[in-house]
C-alpha cells in the first residue's frame, strides 16, 4: 500500500496547482496556505478560485471582483463609481451618462435655435437635449434675432436682452431744465402727448426778421460752431462757414416742416419757431426743397457732407456720412438726421389747432404720418391743419443719430428766446411713448 500512495499525492498537487479543490485528499482541505490552502480558504483576497470554480480575482484593486466589475481594467469603474459624462458606464448600472450624472450640465429650451435659451424649461444631461441650448438669458425665445449681444437695432426692442430698448435712454442726473417736465405724464401715449403740449405750447413770438432781435440772431447762436464762436455749422453739409447776417449768399433758414407745406392762414407761430429752423448751405437746401425725409436707397444722387467738428466728410458710400436725394425724397446724413428727426416731432405735438394763448393768433394742428397721399396733396389757404413726415423713418433717425451735447446746447439757447423746450431732446425715450404708445422704456 505503500507504494500506491505516490499517485494521489501526485494528483493532488497538480489541483492544488491549478486552484481547483482537491476533494480525494482530505487531508488537504482547511490547510495552510502555505500548504496550498483548499477551497475553504481559498478566497478571492489570495488571488484563488472561489466555491464551484467561479473566478473572483479584483485585477484593478478597486475592491470588486471580476464577477462583479463590468471593466475589471479599471479602478475608476465599478458598482460604487460615481457615474460621470464621459461615454462610459461608471458604475456599472448597464447605463452611460445618465442625467443624474455627476457633472451633468443645465440645458436651456431655445425654441428659436439662436443658442440661448430661457430659464422657465430646463434639463439636466450629459448633452443638449434636441431644442435645448447652453446658455441661458435670452428674453424673446420666439426671435432668433434676439438674444443677450445681440446688435441692437433701433426696432423698438430690447435685441441684446439688457434691459434697454434701442438707444432711448433719460438723462443721467439731476439736469436744470428738470422741472420744467414736473407736469409730463407719461403713464401713456395719450396723456404723455396731452401733457406735454401744455407745457410746451404758448411760447413767446420772434420776428422772422427784423431790425430787433430775430430769427437770425436766434439761429446763429444756436447753430453756432462749437469749436469757432464766429462760425456756424449748417445742416446738411456740415460746411463750417463765417456769420453773415440775414439774406446773405451762402446759408439761409431751413424749415424742416417746409413753409410751402404749412396752411398758409395758420402759420404765424411755426414759420418763425426755431426748434426747427436750421442754418443750411443754400445749394443744398435748394435741392431738398420741399421734400418729406425718408430712406433713399443707393441709385439716389449723392450730397456729401465736409468735415468739421469731427464729423462728417464721406464720399461714395451709402448712407454713409452723405445725404442722398431723389423727386420727392432726402435722405440726411447720419450725424445730423436725429436733429431734424427730433424738431419735427416737436412740431407734432406743439401745434394741435386752436388758437395761441396770448396772442389769439390761430395756430394750424401739425400732422407727421406716413402716407404720402396726405402729404403730397396740395395744402388750401383756409386749411387748418397738414401732414408730413415720414414718421416711421423720423421715429428710426431719432434712435439712430442720438441727442448730442451740440443739440442741447441747441435746445437751451432757443428756449431762452422763445421760453420753451423741444422734449425730444431731453427726453428722446418719449418719442416712442408718444407715437407708438411704447412707454416706460
Amino acid at each position: 500500500m505503500a507504494g500506491m500512495s505516490a499517485r494521489p499525492r501526485l494528483l493532488g498537487c497538480l489541483a492544488l496547482a491549478l486552484g481547483l479543490a482537491c476533494g480525494d485528499e482530505p487531508e488537504l482541505v482547511g490547510g495552510t496556505a502555505a500548504q496550498g490552502g483548499g477551497a475553504a480558504t481559498g478566497g478571492a483576497a489570495a488571488g484563488g478560485g472561489g466555491v464551484g470554480g467561479e473566478a473572483t480575482a479584483d485585477l484593478d484593486g478597486d475592491g470588486f471582483a471580476a464577477g462583479e466589475d463590468c471593466n475589471d481594467d479599471d479602478p475608476e469603474v465599478n458598482p460604487a463609481a460615481t457615474e460621470r459624462c464621459n461615454g462610459v458606464d461608471d458604475d456599472c448600472d448597464g447605463l452611460t451618462d445618465e442625467p443624474d450624472a455627476a457633472d451633468a450640465a443645465t440645458w436651456y429650451q431655445d425654441l428659436d435655435g439662436d443658442g440661448f435659451g430661457t430659464e422657465e424649461k430646463t434639463a439636466l444631461a450629459c448633452a443638449p437635449p434636441e431644442g435645448f441650448a447652453g446658455l441661458p438669458g435670452d428674453c424673446l425665445d420666439e426671435d432668433p434675432a434676439v438674444y443677450p449681444g445681440a446688435p441692437e437695432p433701433c426696432d423698438l426692442r430690447d435685441n441684446d436682452c439688457d434691459g434697454v430698448v434701442d438707444s432711448y435712454a433719460s438723462p443721467d442726473g439731476d439736469p436744470p431744465w428738470a422741472a420744467y417736465y414736473d407736469a409730463a405724464d407719461p403713464s401713456s401715449g395719450a396723456a404723455l402727448r396731452q401733457s406735454l403740449h401744455a407745457i410746451i405750447h404758448d411760447h413767446l413770438f420772434l420776428p422772422y426778421s427784423s431790425g430787433d432781435v430775430d430769427t437770425w440772431d436766434v439761429l446763429e447762436l444756436a447753430d453756432q460752431h462749437p469749436a469757432h464762436p464766429a462760425r456756424i455749422l449748417d445742416l446738411y453739409r456740415n460746411r463750417a462757414l463765417l456769420k453773415q447776417g440775414g439774406s446773405n449768399p451762402f446759408y439761409d433758414r431751413e424749415h424742416v416742416w417746409p413753409q410751402s407745406k404749412l396752411p398758409d392762414l395758420y402759420d404765424v407761430y411755426p414759420t418763425t419757431d426755431c426748434h426747427h429752423i436750421f442754418l443750411s448751405d443754400i445749394g443744398y437746401n435748394n435741392s431738398r426743397k420741399n421734400s418729406p425725409f425718408d430712406t433713399c436707397g443707393a441709385g439716389c444722387e449723392e450730397r456729401p457732407t465736409e468735415h468739421n467738428n469731427l464729423q462728417g466728410g464721406g464720399l461714395g458710400v451709402y448712407p454713409g456720412r452723405s445725404n442722398w436725394r431723389k423727386p420727392g425724397t432726402w435722405e440726411t446724413w447720419n450725424g445730423r438726421r436725429g436733429d431734424l428727426a427730433r424738431a419735427l416731432l416737436y412740431l407734432d405735438v406743439r401745434y394741435e389747432g386752436g388758437v395761441h394763448g396770448l396772442s389769439g393768433e390761430p395756430e394750424p394742428d401739425l400732422i407727421l404720418t406716413d402716407d404720402r397721399e396726405l402729404i403730397e396733396a396740395l395744402v388750401p389757404h383756409e386749411q387748418p391743419f397738414a401732414y408730413f413726415g415720414i414718421l416711421s423713418v423720423l421715429l428710426a433717425w431719432s434712435c439712430e443719430d442720438p441727442v448730442s451735447p451740440e443739440e442741447r446746447a441747441r435746445n437751451d439757447v432757443v428756449q431762452s428766446f422763445q421760453g420753451n423746450r423741444n422734449p425730444f431732446i431731453d427726453h428722446p425715450e418719449w418719442a416712442p411713448c408718444v407715437f407708438l404708445e411704447v412707454c416706460g422704456l
